[in-house]
């Protein structure tokens, strides 16, 4: 098993061992109106639209969040067994996946600083600098700087240069990486009033196109989450994930995401 190519959720946590292969607990209130709304302002670039949400919206983004996630995976087009997930993400930079324990130990997969720690059957089999890519544009970008954010999305193979907008499902999105109508580059789309992921595309480890596709949208004092992810690899299916038990104000003990005492600490 090559664990180099492990994922987290950004690109399907575990999920390429298959086929290819804290603490603040507070979140804001209410929206505050502002002087300019996505119906007003017109980004011409990434760098515009991420100065503009990060001096209006601050205060509305989530400062952490914890789930269970029902996670199904699907092989020769066939849907597996379903398993749990329990996660746990905290800004600007920290994630973490608790996988079903086994008899051996814990499967965990800790993503801290753009670097994943992956654990299995309670042995650490692999450590490597991985962007989280749902991250970056979702909650991050408003606790870092400009110029990192973009840095960020470069790394992750996507092209903050290239900006456009379109229409999908009725409502206006922003795309950043790729031209409207070019779904062959890595990129991300954005809903332009709620701002959250939409729908995203990048490259796996041996080169097919990953595509991730958002939906069943819920707000949460204010601030906008999935409940439903797709996630789809040269257009073939191969996971699905259902969010459940969303908590936006977790109790996350104060050795979660910490290197040397996340497999002592537990929110669930």
């Amino acid at each position: 098993m090559n664990y180099k190519k492990v994922a987290v959720r950004a690109l399907i946590p575990a999920l390429f061992l298959v086929i290819t292969l804290g603490g603040s607990s507070s979140c804001t209130e209410s929206p505050k109106k502002n002087t300019a709304s996505s119906e007003t302002f017109q980004p011409s670039s990434t760098k515009a639209l991420i100065e503009h949400w990060k001096n209006n919206y601050r205060d509305q983004v989530l400062t952490s969040y914890t789930f269970t996630q029902e996670t199904v995976r699907y092989r020769d087009g066939q849907a597996q067994a379903p398993t749990l997930w329990e996660e746990a993400v905290q800004y600007p930079s920290y994630f973490r996946i608790d996988l079903p324990k086994s008899e051996e130990g814990l499967n965990i997969n800790l993503s801290r600083k753009d670097s994943v720690y992956v654990l299995r059957k309670g042995e650490l089999v692999d450590s490597s600098r991985q962007i989280q890519q749902f991250m970056i544009m979702e909650g991050s970008m408003y606790y870092e700087p400009i110029d990192s954010t973009l840095a960020k999305l470069q790394e992750a193979g996507i092209d903050p240069d290239v900006f456009t907008s379109s229409l999908h499902e009725n409502r206006q999105v922003y795309i950043i990486g790729a031209k409207e109508g070019d779904l062959s580059m890595p990129q991300i789309w954005l809903d332009a009033e709620r701002r959250y992921n939409v729908r995203r595309f990048s490259k796996t480890g041996n080169g097919k196109l990953l595509e991730v596709r958002y939906g069943e949208f819920k707000a949460y004092e204010g601030h906008w989450m999935e409940h439903w992810l797709e996630f789809l690899i040269d257009g073939k299916l191969v996971q699905t994930e259902r969010y459940k038990n969303i908590n936006i104000h977790p109790q996350l003990p104060q050795g979660t995401f910490e290197r040397s005492q996340f497999t002592k600490h537990f929110w669930y």
